[in-house]
């Protein structure tokens, strides 16, 4: 619950700075490169939590030597061909 508090109280536009640059630059080897990247400097449990919630959206993907790749499609003629869709299930 204490944890659940402290990422709540993230500052949401520090989330949506964070969520640009990863989604601009598509790829970065490390989170210390990650973190030189930023252009303020931000606690490391506020950067693991915005980083918890991009991947829980399945915007990012941490591998396993802390390397973020962007792996969200933001192309706005798939999202318009995936929202006029018809669904068949």
């Amino acid at each position: 619950m204490a944890q659940e508090t402290r990422l709540s109280s993230i500052n949401r536009d520090t989330v949506r700075m964070v969520e640009r640059l990863i989604s601009k630059k598509r790829e970065f080897a490390s989170m210390s490169q990650l973190r030189q990247a930023l252009p303020k400097q931000i606690q490391h449990q506020a950067l693991e939590g915005i980083l918890k919630r991009l991947e829980d959206s399945n915007k990012i993907m941490v591998d396993e030597n802390g390397g973020v790749t962007w792996i969200f499609t933001d192309n706005l003629r798939l999202e318009k061909l995936h929202k006029d869709s018809v669904r068949l299930r």
